[in-house]
């Protein structure tokens, strides 16, 4: 889904539904069981059905994959793609993890948390007057799959009135229940 843009009317969890139902075959596969261009059309297939827009470069990379796939496939036709990657993958997560706990990584999290400390008051300041004047806003989507773009009504976008009164409420049955137990 990150290699391509959700449109308004897509459907992003049938088509995680759809990829989590074929790809359990398509890993443990060898080049002889597997086609990928096979399986990419058919990835392809259920991204536009599920309104999906995929990048033309997909399909060239893709290509090109097919095209080795082809070669290897005569040379190799036991290889299997989990296989060749697994050994790749334990050293890409070994640097992302030392990368994770490195000083640098360290400090910048850091300087985060302090960004955080000195404007977080502030920030809650300013969303308490807004929840006090009635201006607080809440913005929910339905479908995550529909990206939020600047000067467009967005379905489920509304004002909230109702919150003030509910912490007010709150208040209300909180203070109830303290004289009730005096």
């Amino acid at each position: 889904m990150n290699l391509g843009t959700a449109t308004p009317w897509s459907n992003p969890s049938a088509f995680i539904q759809d990829i989590s139902r074929i790809v359990p075959h398509w890993t443990d596969a060898s080049l002889a069981e597997l086609n990928f261009g096979v399986a990419l059309m058919t990835l392809l297939r259920y991204s536009s059905q599920r309104g999906i827009q995929i990048t033309p470069l997909t399909s060239v990379v893709g290509k090109s994959v097919a095209n080795i796939e082809g070669s290897v496939r005569c040379l190799y036709p036991e290889l299997k793609l989990s296989t060749a990657l697994h050994g790749t993958l334990q050293d890409v997560m070994q640097d992302l993890i030392l990368e994770t706990l490195s000083g640098e990584q360290a400090a910048q999290t850091a300087l985060h948390l302090l960004s955080t400390l000195t404007q977080g008051p502030a920030q809650l300041q300013a969303s308490l007057t807004d929840l006090s004047t009635r201006q607080l806003t809440l913005q929910t989507r339905n479908n995550p799959g529909d990206p939020i773009q600047a000067g467009r009504r967005h379905r489920g976008v509304a004002p909230i009135n109702t919150l003030p009164a509910l912490a007010m409420g709150a208040a209300y049955l909180r203070a109830r229940h303290r004289k009730k137990n005096c």
